[in-house]
């Protein structure tokens, strides 16, 4: 039987290299914390106040609803799902497919709308994902749970 991982009982981490890759910024995994206001950083206070400010939009989306608004919320979803796995997972962080650049940089706007970060940020942290895959220095395993494998690992 697997040991539980222990992410929230340990100091953060610095992330292995992963060979003779650029490192692009100092990037190290956290210990599955849940920060005040007060004590996150930057980055984190936009990505929340964007999701924050996204949720209460959405309370009065019954007060505005007509059938072309949403037509339109399910096709930018659509556009923007398809963007991250097209782009962000498939041709940037994979390289499964080349395109002129003006074209990759026109898939990976509707990602970078998604609010998932930036693209290089965003490659680094899957491919240290599928290197190190459920264990400790995964950047988001799905041992500390179902919110922090898919969203609490973005703040």
């Amino acid at each position: 039987m697997r040991k539980a991982n222990q992410r929230d009982k340990r100091e953060q981490l610095e992330l292995p290299s992963l060979g003779n890759s650029t490192k692009f910024w100092d990037f190290k995994i956290f210990p599955r914390t849940y920060k005040k206001w007060e004590k996150m950083n930057q980055k984190d206070k936009i990505v929340a106040g964007i999701i924050g400010i996204t949720h209460v939009m959405a309370l009065g989306a019954p007060f505005c609803f007509t059938p072309w608004a949403a037509k339109m919320c399910f096709w930018g979803y659509v556009l923007r799902v398809g963007a991250i796995t097209t782009s962000y997972h498939r041709q940037l962080t994979h390289k499964s497919f080349k395109t002129p650049k003006w074209l990759e940089h026109t898939l990976a706007i509707p990602a970078v709308l998604a609010v998932q970060g930036h693209p290089i940020e965003w490659c680094s942290n899957h491919r240290h994902h599928h290197v190190h895959c459920d264990k400790e220095v995964d950047p988001h395993s799905p041992y500390d749970g179902f919110y922090w494998s898919h969203m609490g690992w973005l703040f």
